[in-house]
């Protein structure tokens, strides 16, 4: 891989951090058939960019002052791997759970596949549980919420 590709993937990877630190006119980066494989979102998966916008904007609901930070880059080809920092508080809903008012901070690992100027697919590695026991929804810690939660999840299916 050459320089320029090389400086180009890492240039399509900083304008989708953006993309995931609020910048909702980011994501033409991403592809329309793209997948992302995130814990934290329904079933594990998203497809397609309608929902890989959806899926970053209910984030932001849930967390709005939710931030990534990436520290090291390494691409080869149409792989880019990512070491990265995320940060937020739980203030808003979030796919139906009620807020804490806690705060979270998690490292993680992303595989990102970027071909022909796209996100073509996005593979994130964290420690989901370490995050939801930052946030207070870990039993016992999620007792008090069970009820909003129920009921959030009962709106939902009328």
């Amino acid at each position: 891989m050459t320089q320029a590709s090389s400086s180009r993937q890492e240039q399509i990877i900083a304008e989708y951090e953006g993309l995931w630190n609020g910048e909702f006119s980011n994501i033409d980066v991403v592809a329309e058939s793209a997948s992302v494989y995130d814990p934290a979102a329904p079933e594990g998966v998203v497809h397609g960019r309608d929902a890989v916008e959806a899926h970053v904007r209910e984030t932001f609901q849930g967390f709005p002052d939710f931030e990534l930070e990436t520290h090291d880059i390494l691409v080869r080809d149409d792989i880019v791997m990512l070491d990265w920092t995320a940060s937020g508080t739980f203030d808003g809903e979030f796919y139906g759970a009620p807020p804490t008012g806690r705060s979270f901070t998690v490292s993680g690992m992303a595989k990102t596949i970027v071909r022909d100027g796209k996100v073509r697919e996005d593979r994130l590695y964290y420690n989901e549980k370490d995050m939801l026991a930052q946030l207070g929804v870990t039993f016992p810690d999620v007792l008090p919420l069970l009820p909003k939660m129920i009921r959030a999840k009962l709106r939902g299916l009328w």
